[in-house]
Protein backbone atom coordinates (compact mmCIF):
# COMPACT_ATOMS: atom_id res chain seq x y z
CA UNK A 1 0.00 0.00 0.00
CA UNK A 2 2.94 2.30 0.98
CA UNK A 3 5.07 1.01 -1.16
CA UNK A 4 7.82 4.63 -0.62
CA UNK A 5 8.25 3.47 2.30
CA UNK A 6 9.12 0.28 1.63
CA UNK A 7 12.37 1.44 -0.40
CA UNK A 8 13.78 4.82 1.48
CA UNK A 9 16.40 5.54 3.84
CA UNK A 10 14.17 8.05 5.62
CA UNK A 11 15.97 9.29 8.88
CA UNK A 12 14.46 11.95 11.51
CA UNK A 13 16.24 14.44 14.35
CA UNK A 14 13.09 14.82 16.70
CA UNK A 15 13.34 17.98 18.87
CA UNK A 16 11.21 18.17 22.09
CA UNK A 17 11.11 21.39 23.95
CA UNK A 18 9.79 21.39 27.12
CA UNK A 19 9.90 25.16 27.82
CA UNK A 20 7.93 25.42 24.30
CA UNK A 21 5.76 22.20 24.97
CA UNK A 22 6.71 21.52 21.49
CA UNK A 23 7.93 18.87 19.10
CA UNK A 24 10.18 19.47 15.67
CA UNK A 25 10.78 16.74 13.29
CA UNK A 26 13.23 16.78 11.17
CA UNK A 27 13.24 14.26 7.99
CA UNK A 28 15.78 13.70 5.30
CA UNK A 29 16.53 11.12 2.73
CA UNK A 30 13.88 11.55 0.25
CA UNK A 31 14.60 10.18 -3.39
CA UNK A 32 13.07 13.71 -4.95
CA UNK A 33 10.22 16.04 -3.91
CA UNK A 34 7.48 14.04 -4.72
CA UNK A 35 8.64 11.75 -2.47
CA UNK A 36 9.02 13.86 0.57
CA UNK A 37 5.45 15.38 -0.44
CA UNK A 38 3.65 11.69 -0.69
CA UNK A 39 5.29 11.18 2.70
CA UNK A 40 4.05 14.51 4.01
CA UNK A 41 0.40 13.54 3.19
CA UNK A 42 0.98 10.13 4.55
CA UNK A 43 2.49 11.40 7.81
CA UNK A 44 -0.47 13.93 8.11
CA UNK A 45 -3.10 11.48 7.13
CA UNK A 46 -1.67 8.94 9.95
CA UNK A 47 -2.07 11.38 12.91
CA UNK A 48 -5.08 12.83 11.87
CA UNK A 49 -3.75 16.36 11.35
CA UNK A 50 -6.00 18.14 8.63
CA UNK A 51 -4.04 19.76 5.50
CA UNK A 52 -4.62 23.43 4.05
CA UNK A 53 -5.79 23.16 0.41
CA UNK A 54 -3.57 23.74 -1.28
CA UNK A 55 -1.28 22.00 0.48
CA UNK A 56 1.37 24.16 1.60
CA UNK A 57 3.86 22.70 3.47
CA UNK A 58 3.16 25.39 6.71
CA UNK A 59 3.08 28.27 4.36
CA UNK A 60 6.71 28.41 4.25
CA UNK A 61 8.41 29.58 1.05
CA UNK A 62 10.83 26.74 -0.45
CA UNK A 63 13.88 27.06 -0.15
CA UNK A 64 13.46 28.38 2.90
CA UNK A 65 15.65 27.63 6.55
CA UNK A 66 13.79 27.40 9.87
CA UNK A 67 15.35 28.26 12.88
Amino acid sequence: MFDFLDKSHISAIVLISDKNQSVSVHFTGFENYDHARHFSYYLMDELGIEKAEPFNSLQIPPNTTIH
